[in-house]
């Protein structure tokens, strides 16, 4: 007797199938990071992430930047951060500007910039617009994790994307003003995409529970006003370290192994890859969202 649910049982091969079937249309997870302001850690934080990414799995991770240019735009030492070297770079030539694909020190991290004067696209530019979506998906299938990185907003200089993944990733520093900041980037990102699974972490609080209280006030806020839950990811303590560490070029949960900031990233991103599967997408929902935000919006 074949039982209900074994390997010899038709069921067990039509679940798998279909298991095999959703993993092929759900390839890849998409983790988008941005800050509300310039002066938080972001590009220490996103380099540490990303590099903890690399060393905690096997997953062949893509560092997808959507930056928009600004006069404190930091994009280039996120890339001496990961080791991504400028003069080796494969430059793309299937899309309508100019960008790079740049390996890193890790074998499975790879960097997607753009030319920081690289032009949005018309949305008269249907063909234009076509074969950017085509490329982008043609880049990314081979990923099965994308980090979205949108950089810091800078008022008069930088608007919100238009297209924000399901998962967001965010920071605040226990200042009224960043926390104020921050309230008001989660609103704007709640209007464009009201689903979202917005994550904070706080950074630079001078102890656990200054950062336990900066935490359940901004949770509370954004309940109160937003109707949205929003998930606190973590904190990052203060540590005098982390200044002279930044000026190596390398990430801090590599050269703090032993270091409570370091410990904390390792965790923020353990916490993430054990809601990995729950969180994939589809390629051509990867690739309508990735175009949105190379495209010149009304909203802007």
């Amino acid at each position: 007797m074949v039982l209900k649910g074994s390997p010899d049982s038709g069921l067990y091969g039509m679940a798998d199938q279909a298991a095999s079937l959703r993993k092929l249309a759900s390839p890849c997870r998409v983790v988008g990071f941005i800050s509300s302001q310039v002066g938080l850690g972001y590009g220490t934080l996103l380099a540490g992430i990303a590099a903890e990414f690399s060393n905690q799995t096997n997953w062949k991770t893509l560092l997808l930047s959507q930056r928009q240019s600004h006069s404190y735009d930091n994009r280039l030492s996120l890339l001496s951060i990961l080791g991504g070297q400028l003069d080796s770079a494969q430059t793309i030539t299937t899309l309508p500007f100019e960008a790079q694909l740049i390996a890193t020190r890790y074998d499975n991290l790879d960097i997607f910039q753009p030319s920081n004067d690289a032009d949005l696209l018309e949305p008269e530019a249907v063909d234009q617009i076509h074969k950017l979506e085509v490329a982008l998906k043609e880049i990314t299938q081979d990923y099965q994790l994308i980090l979205l990185d949108f950089g810091q907003m800078v008022e008069g200089e930088t608007a919100v994307p238009l297209a924000i993944p399901s998962e967001l990733i965010t920071i605040t520093s226990p200042s009224k003003d960043s926390r104020t900041r921050c309230y008001g980037l989660i609103k704007d990102i709640l209007k464009n995409e009201s689903d979202a699974q917005v994550k904070l972490i706080i950074n630079m609080a001078q102890s656990e529970t200054v950062s336990d209280n900066v935490a359940q006030s901004v949770q509370s806020v954004v309940k109160k006003f937003l109707n949205h839950d929003l998930q606190i990811l973590g904190n990052i303590l203060s540590d005098p370290d982390i200044i002279r560490i930044t000026r190596q070029n390398r990430p801090i949960t590599e050269l703090l192994s032993d270091n409570l900031v370091a410990e904390s990233i390792q965790e923020m991103v353990q916490t993430l890859i054990n809601e990995h599967d729950a969180n994939k997408i589809t390629l051509v929902k990867l690739g309508t969202m990735l175009v949105q935000n190379f495209v010149v919006s009304s909203k802007k």
